[in-house]
């Protein structure tokens, strides 16, 4: 048996002969087989990170811009085009990626695992309990071995009937992976972050403690049912959509509380949450808050909730925050709700508080004239400035007027002053001393 845990990341995979990947939270890089790959700076880190059954490739979807991407010895990194919904990107059995990209084969969560016949298993399948894994969510089954989240936290196995205590906290992003008697695990404590790995034998699972629930509720032990041959289509939905999106509004908030938005992806925090429900129930009373599985004591962080008589498990639930946890988080609007036809494992609408500081009023309705003289006077504003400018401008014509007038009068005079006879003049010679002579005009 190994363990082993690895701080700074919140996502992992493994493989039973001991390959491993981990993906640090800064988005940095990943850790394949303990060898550091760097993530290009336009992916921004790796969500839900996948190693290949043969340990050498991992993948995952990118922290930035809708790609799914994988990374190969050799020849880096490349993108695989878009994917919807988390857990988009998972390998089948021969080493080859598979993304999900339609609603219609995988539901609005991606895949969790490829079982032992080598089928692709649609996450919203295991967020419910299910015979095969009584009081387990975010479960895997291998052969006679189911390991997943139990009711109240914690890493649990479901093996002989039993629950072993596999690893205990707030673990999520469970991965078991099985070849033939050895298995291997990785695991989350997204809050811290870290990671968690371990490699065992099947026998080995009888050294872990036995666990008891808490709550006295009698466990059931399952009877043994035949497996149904899996549709190749999922179920028609069975409830209808009725939650508006508000996206605007989670972005507004965010905008305008960024203290309590930070706090939030640093958590655990409801500041944010309870802010942005009690604005949208001010909004519309069918908001509220997501209690986690129905219990109303437990508020989901990032996930909002809208009453709706049509899911026969709770109400409609919106995943708010895209990468929660992380300093990439942001503002989303994903409708992840899954009532018990599909597997879901319920939800609870939880009233909010009143809001600190509740919206704005609208402002009172104006009557028609009102509205009218409220845009005509932009318009009157704009004629009034240019009565003005015009006067200024007739007093500038007024004063050339003037200025014109003047000169015409001095070009009058000037003509009338040459047109005037000149006086006539006749010539005088006189005789000084000597033989000069002298000229003189006088006027006749």
């Amino acid at each position: 048996m190994k363990r082993e845990v690895l701080r700074g990341y919140w996502y992992a995979d493994s493989t039973p002969q001991g390959a491993s990947v981990a993906s640090a939270k800064d988005g940095s890089h990943v850790l394949l087989n303990g060898e550091r790959i760097d993530v290009p700076a336009e992916y921004g880190g790796v969500l839900q990170v996948r190693i290949s059954p043969d340990g050498s490739k991992c993948g995952g979807q990118a922290q930035h811009g809708n790609h799914a991407i994988e990374y190969r010895p050799g020849r880096g990194w490349r993108s695989l085009g878009p994917h919807i919904g988390p857990n988009s990107f998972i390998y089948r059995a021969d080493g080859s990626p598979l993304v999900a990209r339609n609603h219609a084969e995988t539901g609005s969560q991606g895949y969790w695992y490829i079982d032992d016949a080598g089928r692709p298993v649609p996450s919203f399948t295991v967020y419910g309990s299910t015979v095969n894994a009584p009081r387990l969510y975010l479960h895997t089954t291998r052969g006679d071995i189911t390991i997943g989240q139990g009711e109240h936290g914690h890493l649990l196995a479901w093996w002989k009937n039993q629950y072993r205590l596999i690893d205990e906290g707030d673990i999520e992003f469970i991965r078991f992976n099985r070849s033939g008697d050895q298995l291997s695990l990785a695991y989350a404590w997204q809050k811290q972050p870290a990671v968690g790995f371990l490699w065992l034998t099947v026998d080995e699972l009888a050294q872990f403690t036995i666990y008891t629930f808490p709550v006295s509720v009698p466990v059931p032990t399952p009877q043994p049912v035949p497996q149904p041959t899996p549709e190749p289509h999922m179920p028609a939905r069975k409830w209808t959509p009725l939650m508006p999106n508000r996206l605007d509004v989670v972005q507004l908030l965010k905008d305008q509380h960024p203290d309590e938005w930070a706090a939030m992806n640093a958590g655990p925090d409801l500041r944010f949450i309870k802010r942005l429900a009690a604005t949208l129930h001010a909004i519309d009373p069918n908001f509220g808050l997501n209690g986690k599985r129905g219990n109303p004591q437990d508020l989901s962080e990032d996930c909002i909730a809208y009453k709706n008589p049509t899911v026969d498990n709770g109400p409609e639930v919106a995943d708010v925050v895209q990468a929660h946890g992380s300093p990439q988080a942001q503002p989303a609007w994903i409708n992840i709700t899954a009532d018990s036809s599909e597997g879901g494992a319920g939800a609870a609408w939880v009233k909010p508080e009143v809001a600190a500081e509740p919206p704005a009023p609208k402002p009172p309705a104006q009557s028609i004239d009102a509205q009218i003289q409220a845009a005509l006077a932009p318009v009157k504003a704009q004629m009034a400035a240019l009565k003005q400018r015009l006067d200024s401008l007739d007093a500038d014509v007024a004063m050339l007027d003037a200025e014109n007038d003047a000169i015409e009068r001095r070009v009058v005079a000037l003509e009338n002053k040459l047109a005037a006879p000149l006086p006539k003049y006749r010539v005088v010679v006189g005789r000084t001393f000597g033989h000069s002579h002298t000229a003189t005009l006088v006027p006749e």
